[in-house]
């Protein structure tokens, strides 16, 4: 408890002080800071900058996260909570702050096109959580000792500090907002790592606890849905936009109509029903399969270990279920109503779903016709069971 009041009053801190200096460091950074660093930087660095953003985006975090389903699928959902997590308070706080990006303003900084709100950085926040929280568990899980471990740590760091650096050299955040985004990465980060501590929750503890609480956990998720629709009420956006929208769609003509402005934010906070769908999905799944270990810790979801080929064929068939998701791309929606419906929280959902239930039960089936080794044993039942 203690720790948790401690965290409160951090989160207090931080919002006080960039309610307080975030106007005055914000035309400080698109008046002189950027522009200034902008020139001071050769050209050669902007292809420097640009692999760093890349590495803070979500075509970034793709390969990182394919990666994390080769090792291994609960750990995957584990660091997808997090990251959910993440992302939905990102996308809630730019509705709450609703602040114009640099380039918005001043015309000269324009490199790079970010359409939807500025404040706090999503690539700050979200790569500080996720970064340093891969490493956090990949130790608790002895995947390297704890000096390595530190070392990553460092790396981390140094990684999240050049994402922070090439969002300002663009010109698509300003210093208070990639400095906000930071301190609240770290904030939920020790929230995540040093209060509820799920870097020591093996996937059976985890997973099972969740599928105990699923009703609630359901009802939760959707009640943060609707709660974010209580701005579209109390603000009017549009005029919010108006005096930024000739500018913005005059550098970014070519820019989605559901990634700017407050579209942006919700096109963030919907990507979280895959979050959702991957939650439904181990509820399926629990209902089709109850795994028997040995008495030692090993985590009741890591029946593929070991063998390079399972994994690879596991992985083909993890994401197959999915992929007739891909349909609804293929339809255009004018309304974008029907386009976040449609083309964002239906194929999460279901891309989710398919993956972590009945891609994770064919994958069971298929190794145990194929691959089945003596030390894993499990069982399939046909009834459901609780965990």
């Amino acid at each position: 408890m203690k720790k948790l009041i401690l965290l409160s009053i951090y989160f207090i801190i931080i919002c006080l002080t960039n309610e307080i200096y975030r106007n005055k460091i914000f035309k400080y950074s698109y008046n002189s800071f950027e522009v200034n660093f902008q020139k001071s930087i050769s050209k050669i660095f902007k292809y420097y900058f640009y692999f760093f953003t890349f590495l803070g985006n979500e075509y970034g975090l793709v390969p990182i996260f394919l990666i994390i389903i080769y090792i291994s699928a609960d750990l995957f959902f584990i660091l997808f909570t997090i990251f959910g997590f993440s992302v939905y308070w990102n996308g809630f706080l730019k509705l709450i702050y609703y602040s114009p990006r640099p380039f918005w303003i001043n015309d000269d900084l324009f490199q790079y096109c970010e359409t939807g709100y500025g404040n706090p950085s999503g690539h700050a926040m979200i790569s500080t959580i996720f970064y340093l929280g891969i490493i956090e568990i990949l130790i608790q899980r002895k995947k390297f000792n704890k000096s390595i471990g530190y070392f990553l740590k460092i790396i981390c760091f140094f990684v999240i500090y050049n994402i922070m650096l090439s969002r300002i050299y663009f010109g698509v955040h300003s210093i208070d907002q990639v400095i906000y985004g930071h301190l609240l990465g770290l904030g939920f980060y020790y929230f995540f790592f040093g209060i509820i501590k799920i870097q020591n929750f093996n996937s059976n503890y985890f997973i099972s606890n969740l599928i105990r609480l699923k009703l609630n956990i359901i009802v939760i998720y959707i009640i943060s849905i609707l709660f974010s629709f209580m701005f579209l009420i109390f603000i009017d956006y549009n005029s919010k936009n108006e005096k930024y929208k000739s500018n913005v769609m005059e550098q970014c003509p070519k820019s989605k109509e559901y990634r700017t402005f407050h579209y942006e934010a919700y096109y963030s906070i919907f990507i979280t029903f895959g979050w959702l769908g991957c939650f439904l999905g181990y509820i399926f799944l629990n209902n089709f399969i109850q795994i028997e270990n040995n008495e030692n810790e090993e985590n009741e979801y890591d029946w593929y270990k070991n063998k390079f080929k399972i994994k690879i064929i596991r992985i083909g068939i993890f994401l197959l279920p999915s992929l007739p998701c891909g349909i609804f791309f293929l339809f255009n929606f004018k309304s974008i109503l029907k386009f976040f419906l449609f083309k964002t929280i239906i194929p999460a959902i279901l891309g989710g779903f398919c993956s972590f239930g009945p891609g994770i039960y064919f994958e069971l089936i298929f190794i145990k016709k194929y691959f089945i080794s003596e030390d894993i044993k499990y069982n399939i039942i046909q009834n459901s069971i609780d965990i």
